[in-house]
Order: structure tokens, then sequence, then C-alpha cells
């Protein structure tokens, strides 16, 4: 039973890979792969297809050697579109859905786009479901964080990707995200800020969950 983590960038995955004591395996690949025992880490890139691609080249790859991916954990940062957070939250997302920007300025996206990018949800919730909206690019103007706070509470560039994947083959998937920002009123300066606390944070909710195991 092989859990795999996978990370956009290497920042967001540098905790998790030093407290697992991971090895980068290999060379020359477009994604880093780091492994140890029954516990692996991917590093994809930034972007949903990036994501998606380097996810499904890990878990045919580990199929083929007999230690097939058993569940897949998404950390990363993400923005926040509405007041519901704090920054340094660590979010334990229930639904995914696929931001477009001119789908999710008319009154409902088009049946053609939601038969492409059909929402994913992760989890079961009697309230506010967690939202998490994957856009192609960073959110950070008025009219985008407008636009994607009517149908999510949190936004970023990979989620969707990492998701459709997991569901395709299969096998379950969490998806947390720590508040690094608010989308519609920090800027690129106090985002760098506030990243190493909200990566701290999320580091300290994964020991909670692993050594509760």
């Amino acid at each position: 039973m092989m859990t795999l983590l996978v990370c956009a960038t290497e920042l967001e995955a540098r905790p998790f890979i030093e407290y697992h004591k991971l090895k980068k395996q290999g060379t020359g690949s477009a994604y880093r792969f780091y492994e140890m025992e029954n516990c692996a880490l991917v590093v994809t890139g930034m972007g949903s297809m990036k994501g998606a691609l380097y996810l499904s080249e890990v878990i045919q790859q580990k199929q083929r050697s007999g230690a097939a991916i058993s569940s897949i954990v998404n950390y990363g940062i993400a923005g926040c579109l509405t007041d519901g957070c704090s920054i340094g939250d660590v979010v334990d997302i229930d639904r995914v859905i696929k931001y477009s920007a001119h789908e999710f300025a008319r009154e409902k996206p088009g049946r053609h786009f939601l038969s492409s990018f059909p929402e994913i949800t992760l989890n079961s919730t009697e309230g506010e479901s967690k939202t998490l909206a994957t856009s192609d690019h960073p959110v950070f103007n008025k009219e985008d964080s407008q636009s994607a706070a009517r149908y999510a509470q949190f936004v970023d560039m990979e989620g969707y990707g990492y998701a459709f994947v997991a569901s395709h083959y299969a096998i379950p998937i969490k998806v947390f995200k720590g508040i690094s920002d608010y989308t519609f009123k920090e800027s690129e300066a106090s985002f760098k800020q506030n990243v190493n606390r909200t990566l701290e944070n999320l580091l300290s909710f994964h020991r909670e969950q692993h050594e509760d195991k």
C-alpha cells in the first residue's frame, strides 16, 4: 500500500520531503519524484495540464513496477475568494471545479463546458461544501475573484487536474490547501510573506494525520 503525495512546486514539497526523508529517484524527468518505503512524492510543476500528465505518468509507472498507488494526497497553497478563512488555515477540500473566466462570467457555465469539466466531489458534506476552483492562470484581479467566488471559496492552478486523474484511475484522493492569500485584496509581496507560515501549518497538519495512523 503506497501513498503518493503530490505538490505543484518544490517550495510546497520541500517540508514533506524533509519530514519523510524522501530520496530523489532518477534524473532527466520533466517532473521530480521522491520515494522512501511506503511513501512517495511527485512535484509536477504548476498548472493543471502538467499536474494531470505527470501524476498520470507516475501512477502508470508504479502500476507497471508492481507497487501500485493506493491513495493520493495533494498538499499545496491556495488563494481564498471570500472572508471565510484566515491566512495559514488548512482546508480539507470537498469539491473541485474547473474555472474559466469566460464561462463563469455567464449566469451559468454552458453545458458543453460542464460536460468537458464536470465537478468532482471528494468528500460528502451536509453543510456548505469547501469548493476549490482550478484556474489556468493566477487569480489576482477583482473581476476574476468575483467571478470565481460565485461558485467556489478557494482557487489554485492544479487541484482539478489531480482530482480528475485520481478519479480516472479510481484512486482515493484528498486535497488539503493552506490559505496563503486573499485573491481580492492581497498583493504579490504579501503573498510571499505568508507562504512560509502556511507551509509550516500544512506540515503540522500532515504530521498529526500521519502520526495518528
